[in-house]
């Protein structure tokens, strides 16, 4: 095999440990069982193929998974050898040389080779983002409604560290501030196999957008079999655009899911807007949602549903914020963060967003907008340019399915393309086999104590094992105070769980309490050691050029990456009186963690200076800080 290998793939159906299905053309689904062994620096592929059924999902879009669109070669493959990038993989020299007009623009492009520096070196003059006011570095483009998160999952039950395997008491779980589902899907997922008890879940969010996109998603998962399910939610979940076969069946099963919602808001048109209407939907057999959302939720679904974005419309939204000429300095100064084959791929990423291996799919299928992405009404793009599902989900499970699946060694968004399936079609089987019943939400989080008792009182559970607030315990919302008097009453008792827990994010401690002067020049002298030692390890030949060269951008973005916050959210605690607050409410800072460490992506700068420079890479490819800050508390009564 040849390579440049960014992982050419299709859209994959589904895949187990060793197996990958792959849809064929003809409704055909071959499944490749392969072995990966090495010689030398080749990796060699073996496979066989065996046809299965056939899957209705995109029958026409793919061919062999190594390989780029409409590549003729027999899908039984030989070796496979890692390129310039590690971006794009093929099944022959000859396959690679017919790909080469299309390919050498990325392999070949500016961004690819290591010399590669930011416009405004070679134009001579200063970045955009340097302002005569001292102005902040780090600012947004594009409307801030997240989507996504901004946050990696994880496992907010942890059942075994907790409660144990021998618990026999149904689950409650209570997402007070959601955001999407991620959270949702992995504590679900991760429930140990021997616990087949009740599990609800209450799943509230403040932004419609948000809320909306949770419900289609739920229909989405239960909608199709597992392999397509998975398929199609992560689509709908991340992908700008989808192929026109794929939104035609999603509009089909959300219209006639809705279609008693519609009716009675054509019924009632004069309603007051504020007006709660509740919905039930039945998943499974196993699985229900109750929607309680107000009659301004609807109305919004509506629209989304209704959407008339074309598909240059969209583009045209998305690029003014993924690639606006004003922006550009921006998106420079985070490439000089990056290694050339992760410039690469964030380009493409910002070029068309599609959560998909870097080659072997025919992009020109995604036509139509995704009708959940883009404002209803103007067509906007409803994300900042920083968003990036990369953000979203555990770096080193990505890293993973490198070698679980013989991938190319760089493509990160084939890694979570593929990271994302199997996650995806778990959840989809479970919806399945659980007894899950979720409660959707819209309100302002404080007021969920009053509108469980009060509107679901038989429906929702009214305590929880585990309640997530997000980062609403930061100063510039509800902050800690509300959130342990409030959200902490919505916790089991001591008696009924110990175990029960408040699970608080703080993201916004390190601008709350500004660091003084003198100790910031301390801390910096400190640290200036290490941030040379990392240049250099990083091929910077001797000290930054300029204020403005690459070095320099690494230095200043490093500096915040190791610095040790440990001091600054010690005095945050004092000032916001943690220790005060949590006796007068019954609770306390669980010190043993059993959930999540509490900076679990900080760099350790103690480490040899080759795995501090693999954290600050990996910080600069996901967009963490390293700083963020979780705490876990539990009552005392």
């Amino acid at each position: 095999m040849q390579a440049c290998s960014f992982g050419g793939t299709t859209v994959v159906s589904g895949y187990l440990d060793g197996v990958l299905s792959i849809i064929k053309p003809r409704n055909r689904r071959v499944t490749l069982d392969f072995g990966l062994t090495r010689k030398g620096n080749c990796k060699i592929v073996t496979c066989a193929t065996r046809e299965l059924r056939a899957s209705p999902l995109l029958p026409d879009l793919v061919l062999p998974w190594i390989c780029y669109p409409y590549c003729t070669v027999p899908t039984r493959l030989r070796a496979q050898l890692e390129g310039h990038l590690s971006v794009l993989v093929y099944c022959s020299k000859e396959c690679q040389k017919s790909h080469w007009k299309v390919h050498k623009q990325d392999c070949k492009g500016p961004l690819s080779e290591k010399a590669w520096a930011p416009a405004w070196i070679a134009e001579k003059r200063t970045p955009a983002f340097v302002t005569d006011d001292n102005g902040p570095m780090v600012t947004q483009h594009g409307l801030n409604k997240f989507l996504w998160g901004n946050t990696p999952a994880f496992d907010h039950v942890q059942l075994l560290r907790n409660e144990g395997e021998k618990w026999d008491q149904p689950l409650a779980l209570c997402f007070a501030a959601s955001g999407d589902l991620r959270n949702v899907v992995t504590s679900i997922n991760s429930l140990p196999e021997s616990y087949q008890l009740p599990c609800s879940i209450v799943i509230n969010d403040f932004e419609t957008c948000v809320v909306l996109r949770n419900l289609l998603l739920l229909f989405t998962f239960a909608s199709f079999p597992p392999d397509e399910a998975a398929e199609m939610a992560l689509h709908l979940w991340y992908s700008p655009k989808h192929p026109s076969e794929m939104v035609a069946r999603l509009r089909a099963i959300f219209n006639e899911k809705l279609q008693k919602i519609f009716t009675h808001l054509a019924n009632h048109p004069s309603s007051p807007p504020e007006t709660l209407l509740k919905a039930k939907f039945e998943l499974t057999d196993k699985t229900s949602v109750v929607a309680l959302l107000p009659k301004s939720f609807w109305v919004e679904m509506r629209q989304i549903l209704d959407s008339k974005t074309t598909s240059q419309q969209a583009d045209h939204h998305r690029h003014m914020v993924t690639l606006s000429p004003q922006r550009r300095d921006y998106r420079d100064r985070n490439c000089c963060l990056l290694d050339p084959y992760h410039r690469v791929a964030k380009m493409k990423y910002y070029e068309d967003g599609l959560i998909v291996p870097f080659g072997g799919v025919d992009r020109s299928l995604f036509v139509e907008p995704n009708f959940t992405l883009f404002d209803p009404v103007l067509g906007w793009w409803m994300q900042n340019d920083s968003q990036d599902p990369i953000t979203c989900w555990p770096y080193g499970e990505l890293q993973s399915s490198f070698k679980k699946y013989p991938l190319p060694s760089n493509d990160i968004y084939g890694a979570l393309y593929f990271h994302l399936l199997a996650q995806f079609r778990l959840f989809a089987s479970t919806l399945g086999k659980r007894e899950l019943h979720f409660t959707l939400l819209g309100e302002d989080a404080r007021r969920i104590p009053i509108t469980l008792p009060k509107m679901l009182k038989d429906i929702s559970p009214q305590k929880f094992d585990r309640v997530d607030v997000s980062n609403t315990s930061d100063i510039c919302y509800i902050g800690t105070e509300g959130t342990l008097s409030i959200l902490g009453d919505l916790l089991k008792p001591y008696k009924q769980n110990p175990h029960a827990t408040l699970i608080t994010l703080f993201l916004n401690y390190v601008m709350d309490v500004p660091i003084p002067i003198e100790t910031q020049k301390r801390t910096m002298r400190q640290n200036m050691k290490t941030i040379v030692s990392l240049l250099n390890a990083d091929g910077e030949v001797g000290p930054p050029k300029n204020k403005c060269d690459t070095a320099t951008m690494k230095s200043i973005t490093w500096k915040r990456y190791i610095e040790d916050r440990q001091n600054q959210w010690k005095e945050y605690s004092e000032v916001c009186r943690f220790d005060v607050i949590s006796r007068q409410v019954g609770m306390k800072e669980r010190v043993g963690r059993t959930i999540i460490e509490k900076m679990p992506y900080r760099v350790d700068k103690d480490k040899s200076i080759n795995d501090v420079l693999k954290g600050v890479k990996r910080l600069s490819l996901i967009g963490l800080t390293g700083h963020e800050c979780y705490i876990e508390w539990v009552r005392t009564r």
